[in-house]
């Protein structure tokens, strides 16, 4: 959950949960706005996910979810593998999936742009529409986190061997 100007918005998703295969159905990520009291003023199902044919299993909804808001407004959620980039009325503008089996993966805004990381190795800094317009590779299989500090990115690459300790330096623009 997030503060906006207007009251709070809240990332999360419905599914079914069945006591047979598959145990998990008919997910969808949603969006929902709150006013400064908290009273729900209106819940968004982002339809246009893939996850309802990728999500079959409680341990598929493992992991972080992350949601922000850029400076133009636009919101960009990022869970289970998947990005969506909506405006401020949470209207999808785009969306991506890079892979349910992604471990632990991260987020952060810088401003009107985000990046985030994928489970396949790379950095990737979207625009405030949610166009790619950087990546960066890196070795390691999660990043469970990245800070940004003095205009510097820094993240811990996590390997099935020892963790690496990468900072990002001045990324590129």
């Amino acid at each position: 959950m997030i503060k906006t100007t207007n009251g709070y918005i809240a990332f999360g998703a419905t599914f079914n949960k069945n006591i047979i295969l598959p145990f998990i159905s008919n997910y969808s990520p949603i969006l929902v706005f709150f006013d400064s009291n908290l009273a729900v003023t209106k819940t968004v199902v982002l339809s246009n996910s893939v996850l309802g044919t990728h999500l079959t299993e409680a341990n598929h909804l493992n992991g972080s979810y992350h949601l922000i808001q850029l400076s133009n407004g636009n919101l960009a959620t990022y869970g289970n593998g998947e990005l969506n980039v909506m405006d401020s009325d949470g209207n999808q503008l785009k969306t991506h999936y890079f892979n349910v089996d992604n471990k632990i993966q991260s987020m952060i805004s810088l401003g009107d742009t985000f990046v985030i990381s994928t489970g396949d190795g790379y950095l990737r800094k979207f625009d405030p529409t949610g166009t790619e317009i950087k990546k960066l590779q890196y070795k390691g299989t999660f990043i469970p986190e990245i800070l940004e500090i003095n205009n510097r990115l820094f993240f811990v690459a996590v390997t099935e061997l020892p963790i690496l300790y990468l900072p990002l330096v001045n990324w590129p623009s």
